[in-house]
């Protein structure tokens, strides 16, 4: 909700309460994520979306969103290993099916 109003910091700061309660939930290293990657800081937004995959590898939006991280930075491969993780969980992901062909294609 806060993201959504551009209030980053609050929502930075609800995130990271949320994990000091329970540091094992993906979706707060997602949020995070995503909140970093809005701010133009790929390098934070990459750690956090991995932490969400390394405690969740079934959370497809992280996968999806570090596959985007990695295809502005130009690392195609690392990419392509975010999608294939995404469509060996859901072969049928409309966005990675997507993804998918723009990066295997020329």
């Amino acid at each position: 909700v806060y993201g959504e109003l551009q209030e980053h910091e609050k929502a930075i700061e609800t995130f990271e309460r949320g994990l000091a309660v329970n540091p094992k939930y993906s979706d707060h290293y997602f949020g995070l994520g995503l909140l970093y990657w809005k701010r133009s800081d790929s390098s934070r937004a990459e750690n956090y979306y991995l932490k969400a995959i390394e405690l969740n590898p079934k959370n497809l939006d992280a996968c999806l969103s570090l596959s985007e991280i990695y295809v502005a930075q130009g690392k195609r491969e690392k990419a392509l290993e975010q999608v294939r993780q995404i469509l060996a969980v859901d072969p049928e992901h409309p966005v990675a099916r997507e993804y998918l062909k723009q990066l295997e294609g020329p």
